[in-house]
């Protein structure tokens, strides 16, 4: 089977925290308490999915959620959003046909990253269902509020 066919599968939090501590603690002599992983340009509210496309369903309106200061789920109506905090703003957005999704600027600026207009995010598939996007900025403690 080629890369191509191979689903794209959720990751749970233990899994994922461990391959992004892991990542940090190969990358320098000593361990590092902050993490700051390598993330995926949003530019103007454009986010580029590469291979997370194949878990949103094309030509459909899907919901956006944006938590206060920690992340924003995208994903099909009738599936279940990660609990991203007491404050979220919701909007709705698709998936266009080059494979991106527009965030609009009210989410954008809920993520309260420095530049609403250029930042960079993790991407990956929800243990619910959808995408997690969460910015690489101030990430350790984003992760430690989602993951409770």
């Amino acid at each position: 089977m080629s890369a191509r066919t191979h689903p794209v599968s959720p990751a749970t939090g233990a899994r994922l925290a461990e391959l992004l501590v892991s990542a940090a603690a190969e990358l320098t002599d000593e361990p590092r308490t902050d993490l700051a992983p390598m993330g995926i340009p949003v530019r103007d509210g454009r986010l580029s999915l590469g291979r997370l496309r194949e878990v949103l369903p094309r030509g459909e309106t899907l919901e956006v959620v944006a938590g206060f200061a920690t992340a924003c789920w995208i994903g099909p109506p009738g599936c279940r959003a990660p609990d991203l905090g007491r404050l979220t703003y919701r909007s709705c957005t698709g998936v266009d046909r080059r494979g991106r999704v527009m965030v609009d600027y009210r989410a954008r600026t809920w993520l309260v990253v420095d530049d609403a207009n250029r930042f960079e995010v993790v991407a990956f598939p929800a243990e619910t269902g959808g995408i997690l996007v969460m910015p690489v900025e101030d990430f350790a403690r984003r992760w430690e509020v989602i993951s409770r």
